[in-house]
């Protein structure tokens, strides 16, 4: 498995946490589920749910079509970053926010056109 493969670690590293920091893991997995679970009721992902509990869940578990997982990564990223981390500057969070709901519309977009589960 690559490292960056990791759900966590990906993450991590976006908000600029080492991989060997562990101390903050309990609240980016609260995060990071949560924004897994409103991707999934999106569409994408096993219909069962899905989540993390620690490094070792990688994104291939979560969403195996490289096509629509980097719009996935970057949605999981910015709730994450909103909830974990959120900036002082109004004006990146309102730019945070338009990223996000751009990002809702390309997978949602991409799930009505595009059959799979």
């Amino acid at each position: 498995m690559d490292k960056i493969d990791s759900i966590l670690t990906y993450v991590k590293k976006l908000h600029g946490i080492s991989e060997s920091d562990t101390s903050f893991d309990p609240d980016m997995i609260i995060h990071i589920n949560s924004a897994l679970m409103a991707v999934n009721q999106l569409g994408i992902g096993p219909v069962t749910g899905f989540y993390i509990e620690d490094n070792l869940a990688v994104w291939g578990d979560f969403i195996p079509d490289k096509v629509i997982a980097e719009a996935i990564k970057s949605l999981v990223y910015i709730k994450v970053r909103l909830r974990f981390d959120p900036p002082a500057s109004q004006t990146v969070v309102d730019a945070l926010k338009e990223s996000a709901e751009e990002d809702t519309w390309r997978i949602k977009e991409w799930v009505e056109n595009n059959s799979y589960v």
